[in-house]
């Protein structure tokens, strides 16, 4: 499914695309989202947001996504299966879709079983593998 995103259109048209990556905080402090955010306006094409970064209690990565959606800048959600159960990573998808974040990445980690049964049935709904 075509999203349009910015990314999705640089990367189309063959040129470098340049990402960086914003892991949420620990907490719920939305100023410290920003203000990682705000070093990369103008760098990037697109922020990075990891999910469960260094396996440690932290802001929603969606959470994160939308501060920085709303910034004008263009989030990257990623997923990752690890402490998920099967229903929590499609479901994290709509919630993204909602939210206008349009670029959503699910993967697994080495030690986890294979997701790509649910990244399949989620790309009907703009994710990406």
């Amino acid at each position: 499914m075509k999203t349009q995103s910015t990314l999705e259109k640089i990367l189309a048209s063959g040129k470098l695309a340049v990402t960086s990556e914003c892991g949420p905080p620990r907490g719920a402090l939305a100023e410290n989202v920003r203000e990682k955010a705000e070093l990369l306006r103008g760098c990037v094409d697109a922020v990075n947001v990891t999910d469960n970064q260094t396996a440690m209690v932290r802001m929603s990565s969606l959470a994160a996504c939308i501060l920085i959606k709303q910034m004008g800048l263009n989030p990257l959600l990623q997923m990752v299966s690890r402490d998920r159960n099967r229903l929590a990573m499609p479901r994290m998808t709509p919630r993204g879709k909602a939210a206008s974040v349009q670029g959503i990445r699910g993967a697994s980690s080495r030690t986890s079983r294979a997701v790509s049964d649910m990244l399949s049935s989620m790309s009907g709904l703009g994710s990406s593998r």
